[in-house]
């Protein structure tokens, strides 16, 4: 068998593999944002120890970016949210530096809404949208409180 065939069978099964890796993560991340506090969430997945990737990560960002997006496909209601935290999942394991951003934006009816993403240096992993640039990232501090407002309102403002 020529080599190059035989490259396309691995690339081709590890592809399955990595899609299989993000569809039990989006299922996972669906469960856990149901049962457990975004703070530790956050605490968890939030970001990585070192933030600018290596040039040569970026086609695994990008391997990791087609995968969550075809696992995405599968599974029902997958949340900006479900999508950004299967990433950071397999971005860590791949040992790819990565920030999660949660970020709020106003809408022209005076009503805000919120979006997450995923950043490895100045590659958006998953999240990216048309209007991306409306959303302002929030401290994880204040994000932590706005959860925590919305559960309480008698909470004072941040500082």
């Amino acid at each position: 068998m020529a080599p190059s065939f035989l490259l396309r069978l691995k690339t081709i099964r590890d592809e399955g593999v990595l899609f299989t890796e993000a569809w039990v993560l989006l299922v996972s991340a669906r469960l856990i944002c149901k049962i457990v506090p975004f703070r530790r969430i956050y605490n968890v997945a939030g970001q990585s120890a070192a933030f600018a990737p290596p040039s040569a990560a970026n086609h695994k960002i990008l391997q990791i970016r087609e995968a969550v997006d075809r696992a995405t496909a599968c599974v029902p209601r997958a949340t900006c949210l479900t999508r950004g935290l299967a990433a950071t999942v397999l971005l860590r394991v791949a040992g790819v530096p990565y920030r999660l951003v949660i970020g709020v934006a106003r809408q022209v009816d005076d009503t805000f809404s919120a979006h997450a993403w995923v950043m490895s240096g100045e590659n958006i992993v998953t999240g990216n949208l048309p209007d991306l640039s409306n959303y302002v990232p929030l401290p994880i501090d204040s994000a932590r409180h706005c959860l925590a407002h919305l559960k309480d309102p008698a909470l004072p403002p941040p500082r």
